[in-house]
C-alpha cells in the first residue's frame, strides 16, 4: 500500500561554483599557479593576457574600491574580463627554482663511482631508494637481503661503503651506527669511539657516572668525548636537504610603513587571464559552427569564467582573513614575539562574516612574511588563559616563557616539570604540572635528566 510521509532534515548543497571557490581558497600560491596552467591547457576559452603598463594604469583608475560580488559576476553576461587588480608597484620577483639533483641521484652518482660487481651495485641501489630525507635506512638488510635475493653479509658489506659516501654516516640503521661511522680511521683507539661502541645507552641517557666508574676516567674526558660528539651529524641526510629543497614561498607580506601597517597578496607570480574572443564567438555562431561543437566551447565558457571570478574572490577573501589577523595582533605586528593575543579561527570569521570552514581553508599551509620573520598563519591562532590577575593571555606566550626558563636554567642542574610549574605559577601564569609537560613535549624539549649538559 502506497503511502505519503513528510520528513524534516538538514542537508547541505553546494553549487559548482562554490566547490570551485572552496577548492581554489586553500591551495598555496605555487598550487595556485600549477592549477592555473593547467586549466589553461585543458580549457581553450581561456588565454592568458598580457597587459601593458598604460593599460594597468588605465585598470587602476576605474577601480572604484567598491565591494565584489561573485553572486553579481555570474548573473552579468557582459562580464567576461573582469580581473583581479595587481599592483603594478611591487617590484619584479623571480620564483625560487628547485634544485636539479635530488638526494637520491647524489648518492647513486657517487655509488656508481665505487668498484662493485653487478649484484652489488643492484644491492646498494636498493639500499639508497630506501634511505630517508634524514639519511637513515627504513629497510632491514635481511628484507634488501630478500628483495635482491642475496645474503645479508653481502648486503651488510654494501652497507658499510655506503656509510663511508658524503655525507658520513649515510644509511645507517641507528644512531649509534651513524655516529661510529663519522668518525676517522685513526680515531677508532680513542675514548670517544670505545664510548660511542660500549657504552652508547649510558652516554644518551646521560649516565655518565657509570662511565667513569666502569672505564676509570675522570669527568674531564667525558667533557672532551662530549665536545667531540657534539661535532658529528646525527642526520647527515638533512645537511643535503637544507641547502638545496627546503624553502617557503609566503602567500601574505605584512609591511610596517612608520607603524602603518600594510598587506600584500603574494600573488605576483600568477598569470592574468581573460576569455577567448574568437572562441567565444563561436560559442554564438550558429550559422557556420555545428550544435556539439557550440555546445562544448558554452560549457567551457562557463567554465573559465567560474575560474577568473573564483581566483578574484580568492583575492578578495585571502586579503579579508588577513588583515583580520592583522587587527586582532595588531601588538604582535609591532612589538613581536613574546605579545601574541588570544585568537581561534571562529573570531576571523565574525569579524569577516565569513564561515569558519572558509577560515580554516584561507589559512591551512599558508605563511606570512613579517619583520619578525616568515610563520605560519596558524601560529596567530591560540587559546586563552586567564592570569592570577585576571588578565588572559595566549598560550603561545606561556610557551615562549617556558622556552626561555628552560634555555637559562643550570647546565648542570636543569629544571624538573614541578620547578618550572612553580616558577611559572609565581610569574601569575596558572598552570598544572601536566601542562607544563605538554607544552614541553609539543616544542620537542626533553625530561630534565636529558637536557643535563656537562663542562659550561
Amino acid at each position: 500500500m502506497l503511502e505519503l510521509r513528510q520528513t524534516q532534515g538538514l542537508r547541505l548543497v553546494q553549487s559548482p561554483q562554490q566547490i570551485l571557490l572552496s577548492s581554489l581558497l586553500q591551495l598555496q600560491v605555487q598550487a595556485l599557479e600549477l592549477r592555473i596552467h593547467n586549466e589553461l591547457e585543458m580549457n581553450p576559452l581561456l588565454e592568458m593576457d598580457e597587459l601593458t603598463d598604460v593599460e594597468l594604469e588605465e585598470v587602476e583608475e576605474t577601480d572604484d574600491g567598491e565591494e565584489f560580488e561573485l553572486e553579481d559576476f555570474f548573473d552579468n553576461d557582459d562580464n567576461y574580463e573582469h580581473k583581479a587588480q595587481r599592483d603594478n608597484s611591487l617590484e619584479e620577483r623571480d620564483m625560487p627554482q628547485v634544485a636539479r639533483t635530488t638526494f637520491k641521484e647524489f648518492l647513486l652518482d657517487q655509488l656508481h663511482q665505487l668498484d662493485l660487481s653487478k649484484d652489488e651495485r643492484r644491492i646498494g641501489e636498493e639500499i639508497i631508494w630506501n634511505i630517508e630525507s634524514n639519511g637513515y635506512l627504513t629497510a632491514t638488510l635481511e628484507s634488501i637481503a630478500e628483495l635482491t635475493e642475496t645474503d645479508v653479509s653481502v648486503c651488510r658489506k654494501v652497507q658499510a661503503k655506503i656509510l663511508k659516501l658524503n655525507p658520513p654516516g649515510i644509511g645507517a640503521l641507528t644512531l649509534r651506527e651513524c655516529l661510529l661511522a663519522q668518525m676517522e680511521e685513526n680515531e677508532k683507539n680513542g675514548l670517544t669511539y670505545l664510548i660511542l661502541k660500549d657504552y652508547f645507552d649510558h652516554f644518551a641517557n646521560k649516565r655518565f657516572e657509570k662511565i667513569i666508574s666502569e672505564l676509570d676516567i675522570r669527568m674531564e674526558d667525558i667533557v672532551k668525548v662530549n665536545e667531540e660528539i657534539a661535532k658529528l651529524n646525527p642526520k647527515p641526510g638533512l645537511s643535503f636537504a637544507d641547502q638545496k629543497l627546503n624553502y617557503v614561498i609566503p602567500d601574505f607580506t605584512v609591511e610596517n610603513n612608520n607603524g602603518n601597517l600594510t598587506v600584500v597578496l603574494n600573488d605576483f607570480s600568477l598569470p592574468e587571464l581573460k576569455i577567448s574572443e574568437q572562441y567565444k564567438t563561436m560559442a554564438e555562431d550558429k550559422k557556420n559552427v555545428d550544435k556539439e561543437t557550440r555546445n562544448y566551447l558554452k560549457k567551457k565558457l562557463e567554465s573559465a569564467r567560474w575560474l577568473i571570478a573564483s581566483i578574484y574572490q580568492r583575492k578578495l577573501t585571502m586579503l579579508k582573513v588577513m588583515e583580520a589577523i592583522v587587527g586582532r595582533q595588531m601588538k604582535w605586528f609591532e612589538l613581536g614575539p613574546g605579545h601574541l593575543m588570544p585568537m581561534i579561527q571562529k573570531d576571523i570569521a565574525v569579524d569577516i562574516k565569513m564561515d569558519h570552514s572558509t577560515v580554516s581553508r584561507a589559512t591551512d599551509g599558508k605563511y606570512v612574511q613579517t619583520d619578525n620573520g616568515v610563520f605560519p598563519l596558524k601560529y596567530f591562532f591560540s587559546e586563552g588563559l586567564e592570569r592570577s590577575d585576571g588578565e588572559v593571555v595566549s598560550t603561545s606566550n606561556i610557551k615562549i616563557r617556558l622556552k626561555e626558563l628552560i634555555e637559562n636554567e643550570p647546565n648542570s642542574k636543569p629544571l624538573s616539570d614541578d620547578k618550572l610549574t612553580k616558577m611559572l605559577m609565581s610569574e601569575g601564569f596558572n598552570v598544572a604540572r601536566r601542562t607544563v609537560a605538554k607544552y614541553r613535549e609539543y616544542m620537542k624539549i626533553p625530561v630534565a635528566r636529558l637536557r643535563r649538559k656537562i663542562g659550561d
